[in-house]
């Protein structure tokens, strides 16, 4: 009886304990950017920012719009792979790192080439927490705990 009762109240992993709230953490960040834009904007009030489009390329509207509406599907993505985690599912490791992947390299990206809007404090929050994610997903264990990395298998030598 007592074993049973054991397999249903399995503890959580520290490492995807952590990796979880790096997440939550990412996730609060997203929404604070996309809740401060529509309030800033007066979205309900004003409606879609217009022109989107200048002669090229976006209107300074247009391209904080753009950057708003990418960070709510991120966001919303978030969620997605927050559940996923917290379920110990392969698929939400392989989300995670793609998604840690592309977050670092658009906020090295935007570091390097200083798009129209500054680089704040809380871009490098977001990179710091991703070079976090990265090492914490590629720990062995973690892998292991995701299905990632199975321990039947031998190593080549």
């Amino acid at each position: 009886m007592q074993r049973s009762n054991r397999k249903r109240t399995r503890k959580r992993p520290i490492a995807v304990t952590i990796i979880v709230l790096l997440v939550i953490g990412e996730i609060v960040l997203r929404l604070y950017w996309v809740a401060h834009y529509v309030l800033d904007n007066r979205i309900w009030a004003t409606g879609v920012p217009w022109p989107l489009w200048g002669v090229n390329w976006f209107t300074a509207a247009g391209s904080e719009f753009a950057t708003a509406a990418f960070r709510l599907l991120w966001l919303l993505v978030s969620f997605a792979v927050l559940a996923g985690l917290l379920g110990m599912k392969r698929w939400s490791w392989v989300m995670l790192v793609a998604w840690t992947g592309i977050s670092l390299s658009v906020g090295i990206l935007h570091y390097l080439y200083r798009a129209n809007y500054p680089f704040t404090p809380a871009d490098f929050a977001v990179m710091a927490a991703d070079m976090v994610l990265v090492f914490a997903l590629n720990q062995e264990e973690v892998q292991h705990i995701y299905g990632i990395r199975r321990e039947d298998v031998e190593l080549l030598k």
